[in-house]
């Protein structure tokens, strides 16, 4: 049984997953739609809250931290 928080956050970090896939096709920036995709794939997966707050949050700095790195 999901609860309401977990609706709530996983409909907020697909959303915000689907506009990282779309800017990175239309850019070519490849960590960013791979964090897109990351982040659409753990909205459906995780089910405790905590969890999918930390991952997200992770696959959302992660092209930032690639661009600054290589």
């Amino acid at each position: 049984m999901l609860s309401t928080s977990v609706i709530l956050w996983s409909t907020i970090y697909g959303s915000i997953g689907v506009g990282f896939f779309i800017y990175g096709k239309r850019q070519g920036d490849f960590p960013t739609l791979f964090a897109g995709i990351g982040l659409l794939v753990v909205s459906f997966v995780i089910t405790d809250v905590y969890l999918l707050a930390l991952i997200a949050i992770a696959l959302m700095v992660f092209p930032w931290l690639w661009r600054r790195w290589f």
